[in-house]
């Protein structure tokens, strides 16, 4: 997954956008929501896992995008829970469960409630679920009818 500072970065990263997609980004982004696009040709197979597509995401945390703004690029990023194992809540947390394994633990304080980016695959209509989260199947359904583009 890569993470922006601002939406329009995704077009150095992903092509062909859904209409559903735009709905959801201008909707609910800076958010825990991990929209799958498809890839722009030039980005490494290590981002696309060789599929073609790639997970962006612009998070809800202010001082993550002025990282990325500084850095001057989109940083990778992944869950911070071994598969099928708890998700830490602090820091601290996430510093015992992989110690040296991580370069960079950003400390914003205890993750609130606990609950998990929700990733959506964009690159079919309507969009997949891969993971239920934090923003729920029924909030996105609303967005994607012609109440989102009312309310954003």
């Amino acid at each position: 997954m890569l993470l922006i500072s601002v939406q329009s970065q995704l077009s150095e990263l992903a092509h062909n956008i859904s209409r559903e997609a735009n709905q959801l980004m201008n909707y609910f982004w800076p958010a825990p929501l991990t929209l799958v696009f498809n890839a722009v040709s030039t980005l490494p197979d290590i981002l696309t896992a060789k599929t073609g597509k790639v997970g962006v995401r612009l998070p809800g945390n202010e001082w993550t995008r002025r990282l990325i703004k500084t850095v001057g690029s989109p940083l990778t990023a992944t869950s911070a829970n071994k598969e099928n194992g708890e998700n830490p809540k602090t820091a601290q947390e996430v510093l015992n469960t992989f110690g040296s394994k991580v370069d960079l633990i950003i400390d914003s304080g205890p993750a609130p409630g606990g609950q998990v980016s929700t990733l959506l695959d964009t690159t079919v209509s309507p969009p997949n679920f891969l993971r239920h989260g934090v923003i729920t199947k029924k909030e996105i359904a609303s967005c994607i009818t012609s109440e989102c583009n009312m309310v954003s």
